[in-house]
């Protein structure tokens, strides 16, 4: 009755956003007007649409459509980057002078002008580490950033940077946003970005827990996306999500559990698939009891048949990790051995160091990285420290409850994962090096000779070397076991017959500026 009632409910508030686009209730909506808003449901709020603010892929997705940065990737790959609001640049032979020439013509939504001026204002507020920004360290090595002409910026590193480049490709970090909306905003348009981008989608409004509303940006540089209205709706649960799609409530959908795949199919819905360069793992509080200490790390690791838990909960779409890198990524090892399956030893360990119990924080939702949800995949390691005498308290949380519970360090085990933000080794390696944000070191892993690996890396130039730091790393991290890896994912959505021209990046963004509907 409760999942009657909920699935009611998102019905008709669907049939309320028609209404208010529309201006009339659906049945009265126009077979145009219909095909003119496609609804794209997702399992979570976006936390923050600000591009300096932000982390996840909730709003990633979002920011993605509405701001834009220098450069950015091509579609499905993050090989290299290409112009975007940039029209082209220059690197110095010493690595240490990034020269841009900039698009002309360019309005942020609020019609103010996209220059060299709005560029060195957002790189600087990078640059500043006031405000908890979480990809602050992407600009640690910029030492000024000078207007040459209103078109020309140029952005002096103090040491060579081989990542650079790409992280100015990230919408999360490198995005560009309006001045004059930073200054009515005090700074952050996390809650309210009306008028800061320059994407092919403006910002409507967002009704929290419910849904995002983006309107095509008529006046867009670029050619203008084929579908006028662009609706984020969160339909938490997976189920919800499925009757929504089957129903034509929604059009796509993503967080596609592989134990749905065959239902959808078979009433007629589209499967997008792409492998993700992406790790999924189980994280140790390193510095709480009792996986401060190594012997009791590695026996939650001796504890659980990772293959078979991966074969299990994701039904072949997903792949057993072995290390931090995906085996797409340099830095991947496939030499490196992770703690075999051993419960026997895992018994005695927990029984010696007397831990009969342990907690972990759990997200509720599905992930990128993690198809069947936090909750399911702490059940399932629950499943397996149960036999060896260790009881897992799950505590549950919605995504942004989880966020905001991690860095309390009230727990001993959390589950997260990462995807790629730009397809250089080192957007994930440097994780583990960050001692100031839990989210992207939830284990509080602090080796001084990881950290020293992870800042030679990133003065190198790809190649041989660079690969061999990164590998070292990786081993480091294999040693420590702050976290233990689990599974690479594929990244899965779902889109009714009649939408066109839809895919997902590798980066896990959606550019809907392409998509159709018939």
């Amino acid at each position: 009755m409760v999942q009657l009632k909920k699935i009611v409910a998102e019905v008709c508030a669907f049939a309320l956003i028609c209404s208010v686009l529309a201006g009339c209730g659906p049945k009265d909506a126009s077979k145009s007007e219909k095909n003119d808003t496609v609804i794209f449901s997702q399992g979570a709020d976006p936390k923050k649409i600000d591009p300096a603010y932000a982390s996840d892929g909730e709003s990633s997705k979002v920011i993605c459509n509405t701001f834009e940065p220098l450069v950015k990737f091509p579609a499905g790959s993050t090989e290299n980057v290409e112009p975007c609001l940039a029209e082209k640049w220059e690197i110095s032979p010493d690595g240490l002078t990034y020269t841009f020439s900039l698009r002309k013509g360019v309005l942020f939504h609020d019609e103010t002008p996209f220059n060299a001026d709005a560029v060195k204002k957002n790189i600087e507020r990078m640059m500043d580490p006031a405000g908890e920004k979480p990809y602050t360290d992407n600009f640690s090595a910029v030492e000024g950033v000078t207007v040459k002409d209103e078109s020309t910026v140029e952005i002096k590193l103090k040491e060579p940077y081989t990542p650079f480049l790409k992280n100015l490709a990230m919408v999360l970090g490198g995005a560009m946003v309006s001045p004059a909306a930073l200054e009515k905003r005090n700074g952050d348009v996390s809650t309210d970005p009306t008028g800061a981008g320059t994407g092919p989608y403006k910002f409507k409004k967002w009704e929290k827990g419910q849904t995002v509303v983006l309107e095509r940006n008529d006046k867009y540089w670029g050619d203008k996306a084929k579908i006028k209205n662009l609706i984020f709706k969160i339909i938490p649960d997976t189920s919800a999500r499925v009757l929504a799609l089957k129903n034509g409530d929604i059009d796509i959908m993503d967080g596609v559990d592989p134990n749905v795949k065959e239902q959808l199919t078979s009433s007629g819905m589209k499967i997008f698939e792409i492998a993700a360069q992406s790790i999924n793992f189980l994280a140790f509080a390193m510095d709480v009891p009792p996986f401060d200490n190594p012997e009791a790390r590695k026996a939650v690791a001796q504890a659980i048949d990772v293959k078979k838990m991966v074969a299990d909960l994701y039904k072949g779409s997903d792949k057993v990790a072995h290390g931090i890198f995906p085996p797409t990524v340099p830095g991947h090892d496939p030499s490196i051995e992770l703690p075999s399956y051993d419960p026997d030893a895992a018994k005695q360990t927990f029984s010696e160091l007397k831990i009969k119990e342990a907690t972990m924080v759990t997200y509720t939702n599905q992930r990128p990285y993690n198809s069947v949800g936090g909750k399911v995949l702490a059940e399932s390691i629950q499943s397996f420290l149960r036999p060896v005498g260790v009881e897992l308290n799950i505590i549950p949380l919605s995504w942004g409850a989880y966020l905001e519970r991690v860095p309390k360090r009230d727990f001993s085990m959390c589950v997260l994962g990462w995807l790629w933000d730009n397809g250089d080794p080192h957007n994930f390696a440097q994780l583990l090096a960050d001692h100031k944000n839990f989210l992207n070191n939830p284990s509080a892993y602090n080796n001084p000779d990881y950290d020293a690996l992870m800042t030679k890396g990133v003065t190198l130039p790809d190649g041989d070397e660079r690969t061999a730091i990164y590998k070292k790393g990786d081993q480091l991290t294999v040693k420590d076991l702050p976290i233990l890896p689990i599974s690479n994912s594929s990244l899965q959505a779902a889109h009714r017959p009649n939408i066109q021209g839809f895919a997902v990046h590798p980066t896990g963004n959606i550019y809907f500026a392409s998509v159709s509907k018939s």
